[in-house]
């Protein structure tokens, strides 16, 4: 298997814990999805890291990183980065959305102002920023109850988490989210120094 990555994206990095806490053999390739490289674009049209590679086919990849993250903990049955079923199961998704949202608005910010700010109104930027503050606020709670029923073992939940206030920091230096949600600046200590969180953390 191949997953075609950079070294910034923080989709490809929740990958990348996955893959390193499983300890699963996937040879990385870094890509530069703006360049349209031929081996991306054949991997997922959209022409987006991450993708991952599963065979010689066209049909024989993946893209988007739910569903990667969902293929990769696939992989080993007695995985227990994600509850199989149940509250918790839901739970941990339902995280992984939200992170993916903090995401999701941070890069149109960051595109916005990549391009001086003119992609879109100023009523837009307000509302990807709102997201934002309001995601990091929820955070707290969410992981709370989902410790209560899941334990506070490490699991996919957490990583999603840890990746998505590191873009924050590494990104959006300005958005102080341990002021706005003090809960999570004693989470995020508990587990910066995790070996998958060191080892795919960008420069």
């Amino acid at each position: 298997m191949q997953l075609l990555y950079s070294t910034t994206s923080p989709y490809a990095r929740k990958l990348r814990v996955i893959i390193a806490e499983l300890g699963l053999g996937v040879t990385f390739v870094e890509t530069v999805a703006m360049d349209n490289p031929p081996a991306l674009r054949t991997a997922n049209p959209l022409t987006k890291v991450p993708a991952l590679i599963t065979g010689p086919e066209a049909h024989q990849a993946i893209f988007d990183s739910p569903v990667i993250a969902a293929y990769l903990l696939s992989l080993d049955p007695k995985q227990t980065l994600l509850p199989a079923s149940g509250d918790a199961h839901w739970q941990a998704l339902t995280i992984e959305a939200l992170c993916d949202g903090i995401l999701d608005a941070a890069i149109a910010l960051r595109f916005d102002t990549a391009a001086g700010g003119t992609d879109r109104s100023p009523m837009w930027a307000n509302r990807m920023r709102a997201a934002i503050d309001n995601a990091v606020l929820a955070l707290p709670a969410r992981l709370a109850a989902y410790e209560k029923v899941a334990g506070n073992g490490f699991g996919y939940a957490h990583a999603c988490a840890v990746v998505a206030l590191e873009y924050l920091d590494f990104r959006f230096p300005d958005i102080d989210w341990r002021k706005a949600a003090p809960a999570l600046a004693p989470f995020h200590k508990h587990w910066t120094d995790r070996s998958s969180l060191l080892t795919t953390r960008p420069a």
